[in-house]
């Protein structure tokens, strides 16, 4: 990464402790050009919400410092599943989403497919209530996507359920006719 280039959408992938992590963001927020868009893919990130090794409380609070015009943040932790934990997330969530003013799309995710029995102990009704929370601390906000891989969308002033990508396929039953079917062969040009 160098500082002074535009950069506009950030994929961090991989396992990078805090220290590292927070200085990486740091640089990448010198971009000439505000970045609009960070995807955190990250098996070591966990905010402070797991009784094992933790990225600080602050982190996301030094995150919003260091990149304040993002539109799109998603976040993807190591998977967490007790109440008391959950409950801790959501309110570093709600602590640091108001300092994002132009935030309208926010994911916050587990690795479903790796823990499909993941259960955030939210129904929906508890969940649209985090939603509109959270949009009382970001009027931007506009579409969430929580733990459950449920995703949220603002229709008028009321929050909609919205089909999420991981809950189309899990709700789509595989065609068999569909695995003959073969990407057509690409035509050469003509010279």
């Amino acid at each position: 990464m160098v500082p002074g280039r535009p950069v506009e959408s950030v994929v961090i992938r991989g396992d990078p402790i805090y220290p590292e992590l927070l200085d990486a963001i740091q640089k990448i927020g010198q971009s000439s050009t505000p970045v609009r868009e960070l995807k955190l893919y990250s098996t070591g990130l966990n905010l402070g919400t797991s009784r094992e090794w933790s990225t600080p409380r602050g982190f996301l609070l030094e995150l919003t410092t260091a990149l304040p015009r993002l539109k799109r943040l998603k976040v993807m932790l190591r998977n967490e599943g007790e109440k008391d934990l959950v409950d801790n997330l959501t309110e570093t969530i709600h602590y640091f989403i108001s300092h994002l003013k132009e935030l309208r799309y926010f994911v916050i995710r587990t690795d479903l497919k790796s823990f499909p029995v993941y259960t955030t102990f939210l129904d929906e009704m508890e969940e649209i209530q985090l939603c509109q929370r959270w949009r009382n601390s970001c009027s931007s906000l506009n579409e969430v996507e929580y733990l459950s891989g449920r995703r949220w969308k603002l229709v008028g002033n009321k929050w909609a359920k919205s089909w999420s990508r991981a809950e189309f396929e899990m709700n789509t039953p595989e065609r068999p006719w569909t695995k003959d079917l073969k990407p057509p062969r690409a035509a050469s040009a003509p010279l």
